[in-house]
């Protein structure tokens, strides 16, 4: 039973961690999968232009599709941003964790 609880005790943490990796990492998909939407909607609205001539309508969905794409590369940038941040961290407890357990201050 003491083993198991050590188990749980350590691996409770990591499973947290891998849990939130996962989903910064699913949202970041998400992001790009938005922006590739937003540029085949603004690409079939220009060859719509160029199909049946340009209209007002046309021309408002091509420069609405631009700036959701321009925030959408932004919103990306960011959360590119976190998620190598939040890997640097890992990374640097994972190598603390490591030294803890070999100068003995951490039993597992």
């Amino acid at each position: 039973m003491n083993n198991l609880m050590k188990i749980t005790i350590v691996a409770a943490p990591v499973l947290a961690l891998v849990l939130f990796y996962v989903i910064s990492q699913q949202r970041y998909i998400d992001t790009q999968i938005q922006k590739q939407d937003a540029v085949f909607e603004r690409d079939w609205a220009e060859f719509q232009a160029e199909f049946s001539g340009s209209t007002p309508e046309i021309q408002e969905r091509i420069a609405k599709q631009e700036q959701r794409i321009q925030e959408l590369e932004e919103e990306e940038k960011g959360k590119e941003k976190d998620t190598e941040e939040f890997y640097r961290k890992f990374k640097k407890q994972i190598k603390n964790i490591k030294e803890e357990v070999k100068n003995g201050k951490r039993s597992n």
